[in-house]
């Protein structure tokens, strides 16, 4: 007779809980979809935002392309000229620079004509110690020989591209395909 009388209470404690649990599922999975919702609605504006840049970047690039395809020889104060207008527009560019392929034979040309803006101007690369040295012979070099802003970049003048394996491999494969291409994670010099 006990039990009888208990049975009710028993139901009622056992529905309860059967309620609850699902009451607590349900609202937990309705959480965690909203969090998820909520996410991805603002990885896609981060994402949006990205592209956005991504593509005042390259309208940049296309546009110093644009310049060098227009003109027979661009020279430091164009460059400057262009450069400037481009990084005053935004804040994500950190520099821009003309980097030209340069054949052995054509370096103390390269060097002669930059030493009118930069008398201390030469190839150079980063050797083992992560110290800048003079470039190496080899048989084509990428240096550095415009970049703007010029302040805070200047350890960058000159440096060979060609000098560093991972450098090289983007360089190469621009080259090669006749495309933008980006290099895997690099430490800048300056």
């Amino acid at each position: 007779m006990r039990y009888r009388t208990a049975l009710p209470a028993i139901v009622v404690l056992f529905l309860g809980i059967i309620i609850t649990l699902t009451l607590f599922f349900y609202v937990k999975q309705s959480d965690e979809l909203q969090l998820q919702t909520m996410f991805e609605r603002e990885a896609g504006l981060y994402a949006s935002a990205f592209h956005i840049e991504i593509d005042g970047d390259l309208k940049t690039v296309e546009a110093l392309r644009s310049l060098y395809a227009s003109s027979h020889n661009v020279d430091r104060d164009e460059f400057q000229q262009f450069s400037k207008s481009y990084l005053l527009e935004g804040d994500d560019l950190q520099a821009l620079a003309w980097i030209p392929r340069v054949k052995n034979a054509e370096r103390s040309v390269y060097v002669e004509r930059a030493r009118h803006w930069q008398p201390d101007f030469q190839f150079r690369e980063i050797n083992a110690q992560g110290e800048l040295q003079k470039a190496g012979q080899r048989a084509e070099y990428f240096p550095v020989y415009y970049i703007e802003p010029l302040q805070g970049n200047e350890s960058a003048v000159g440096l060979d591209l060609n000098a560093n394996k991972e450098r090289r491999k983007a360089l190469d494969k621009a080259r090669d395909s006749g495309q933008l291409t980006v290099t895997a994670p690099i430490r800048l010099v300056q």
